[in-house]
């Protein structure tokens, strides 16, 4: 059986869970258990608990068959998954239709939009993170994941190999996404290499506070600048 999960918080989450939780109340109500009502309806123990879960969208065959073991209003739970499913109709056509939207470099305004309109432009080639690494040995998966998701700054050239992997051959919109790139990809890689810098900087002054504070303590005073002055080693 094939089982569409849902994320939360999704207005289909909460059509979801006004179907299940009746029939999850009735079960504790008549005392049954998943085994019970699997072997009243044939379906598995698995089948019936992960109904009941409320984080999948269930089956109409299945859920009517646990609400007719309950002794549930099974015309009621079948209005309610009808909902449901009309929840997920409407969310699977507005997803198709995104992924069919052609996306526009030159309307492009923010770094996290240009990774969005890289992850469309796989998407609507049919091309996965795992499917375009095995593609571009070059690019491992979890560096492009990591990538996509805004966690390490986006290189030209990651740019110039998912254009390849997804055949866009056309000049004006090859200039198009490297500009995009140089307009917003540029900065944001040049200020991560800057925070890095700064980062770099502050732990060389850490370690050279430790290293007086620690000279310090086995002196008993601040050494004098002549002290601290690093010694030159004379060859013969």
């Amino acid at each position: 059986m094939a089982w569409s999960t849902i994320r939360r918080g999704t207005r289909l989450e909460r059509a979801v869970r006004a179907l299940v939780q009746p029939l999850a109340q009735r079960l504790e109500e008549r005392g049954h258990t998943h085994t019970s009502i699997a072997e009243i309806t044939q379906y598995s123990r698995t089948t019936v608990s992960r109904v009941l879960s409320g984080r999948v969208v269930p089956s109409s065959g299945a859920v009517t068959a646990i609400a007719s073991a309950l002794g549930y209003d099974v015309q009621q739970t079948l209005r309610r998954w009808e909902k449901v499913e009309a929840i997920r109709q409407k969310q699977r056509c507005a997803l198709r239709a995104q992924r069919n939207t052609s996306v526009s470099p030159a309307d492009i305004t923010s770094y996290s939009g240009l990774l969005e309109g890289l992850r469309q432009l796989m998407r609507r080639n049919g091309l996965s993170q795992n499917r375009l690494s095995t593609m571009e040995p070059s690019l491992k998966r979890s560096t492009l994941g990591a990538v996509l998701r805004g966690d390490r700054s986006l290189r030209r050239d990651t740019v110039i190999v998912i254009m390849r992997a997804c055949q866009v051959s056309d000049l004006r919109e090859v200039s198009g996404w490297l500009a995009a790139w140089e307009r917003l990809g540029q900065p944001d890689m040049l200020r991560r290499q800057e925070n890095r810098l700064r980062g770099y900087r502050r732990r060389r002054k850490a370690l050279a506070l430790e290293a007086v504070l620690e000279l310090v303590r086995r002196h008993g005073s601040l050494p004098s600048a002549t002290e601290l002055r690093p010694r030159r080693r004379w060859s013969a």
